[in-house]
């Protein structure tokens, strides 16, 4: 890319790529304090302005619902029959996004995270959102699963009650309290 900086890369592919070869490229972001809160911390900023200027916030600038503001992804390399096949692919992603109007004071956010199946060129397929209202949305299975012990277990404190319902006929809820109580 034009105007790109590569460290340790004569040749990179955006504004800026940290290469190694042999080993892994490790960014690291360090803060040495002894303060305890998120001033005093090493950040990673994905900041978004609905502007075409740098670092300008005036009129008009605000994000709007659905903006996508940054995102991280993990890409790897496919492997295919004959290595002229093979190329780099989308794995997941985390997306960061405004989940409503942003307002005087406030950019409500929503968070995105996906993962491609396994089956060919596919791309990631949305697994997990959190909206602005602290709501967790899945699609797909949820494991509950202890590494430590071999028994697990799922808490739903729901003080308003918790409901359960499926969307697709035929699917069971069972519901095994193994010898405990279930109300």
């Amino acid at each position: 890319q034009s105007g790109g900086v590569g460290i340790y890369n004569h040749a990179p592919g955006n504004t800026l790529e940290v290469s190694a070869n042999t080993k892994a490229a490790v960014v690291e972001i360090s803060t040495w304090s002894t303060g305890t809160d998120a001033s005093n911390a090493s950040t990673l900023l994905l900041q978004k302005s609905n502007d075409n200027n740098v670092n300008d916030f005036g009129a008009d600038s605000g994000t709007s619902a659905g903006e996508i503001l940054g995102r991280i992804e993990a890409w790897g390399v496919t492997q295919d029959d004959t290595a002229a096949d093979d190329v780099a692919k989308l794995s997941s992603y985390i997306e960061f996004s405004n989940d409503a109007v942003s307002s005087e004071g406030v950019v409500p956010g929503k968070i995105t995270f996906a993962t491609a199946p396994v089956t060919d060129n596919s791309a990631p397929i949305l697994r997990m959102t959190i909206d602005d209202g602290g709501a967790v949305t899945l699609s797909g299975t949820l494991n509950v699963a202890s590494i430590d012990s071999p028994s697990s277990s799922l808490l739903l404190d729901g003080h308003s009650g918790v409901t359960i319902k499926s969307t697709n006929s035929g699917s069971d809820l069972i519901l095994d309290s193994n010898g405990g109580n279930i109300s």
